[in-house]
């Protein structure tokens, strides 16, 4: 199974990217989803978020994390990043290796992994190729205001990310974004083409079904 690690800054269009190529029919295993999955109220996440920072980070009618509050800690207070991801790291790794392996089970040739953090996290590893949707600077804060962030807090984040001439460094494939929606989208369909023209058999082969095949040829032929 091909697994491609798709990433970019805030505002730079990756979640356009993503979605296009969900609507071009292949499967995205969307990180920040399961992640606000793992850290919904019970959840395992969402224990360790209380125990490393307490009520604060509560909405006091539901109950639930309150994200715009644990954000604003987060990209804020000293330390308080570190503790984020060593409360979230472990939860949303194992929803992402149940997907993967979900992914796998379904005889998958290629899977592309949504994931803001990619590289900061050192799942690039774990991909056969990284694509890094990327824009200027300027534009990543005024879309980000666009949206209804102030300024001092799009700045802020952008500041907090890794440099996104790192990612580009780091990527083997880059999506430059400094267009508009539909630029991002025909660059989506683009990447979309290539990867499905990547053979079903070689998913097979590699799937538990295919090794199980293989298993019972083998044993067949020299028994």
């Amino acid at each position: 199974m091909h697994i491609v690690g798709l990433s970019g800054g805030i505002a730079c269009g990756k979640s356009t990217v993503a979605r296009e190529l969900i609507r071009l029919g292949l499967p995205v295993i969307d990180c920040d989803e399961l992640a606000k999955e793992t850290t919904r109220k019970g959840g395992w996440g969402y224990k360790r978020l209380l125990a490393a920072f307490g009520d604060d980070i509560l909405d006091a009618g539901t109950g639930e994390i309150d994200r715009e509050k644990l954000a604003s800690i987060a990209f804020e207070q000293e330390g308080a990043r570190k503790r984020l991801n060593q409360a979230t790291h472990v939860p949303i790794a194992s929803s992402i290796g149940f997907a993967l392996l979900g992914a796998w089970v379904r005889a998958e040739p290629v899977v592309v992994v949504d994931m803001p953090l990619l590289f900061e996290a050192g799942c690039d590893r774990f991909c056969g190729e990284t694509v890094v949707v990327t824009c200027d600077a300027d534009q990543q804060i005024e879309r980000a205001v666009k949206r209804g962030m102030k300024r001092e807090d799009a700045e802020a984040r952008v500041r907090a990310q890794m440099p996104l001439e790192v990612k580009r460094q780091k990527a083997t494939r880059i999506i430059k974004n400094d267009g508009d929606v539909e630029d991002a989208k025909a660059a989506a369909r683009a990447l979309a083409d290539r990867l499905k023209s990547r053979s079903r058999l070689r998913g097979f082969l590699t799937s538990p079904w295919g090794i199980g095949a293989a298993i019972c040829v083998f044993v067949r032929v020299f028994r």
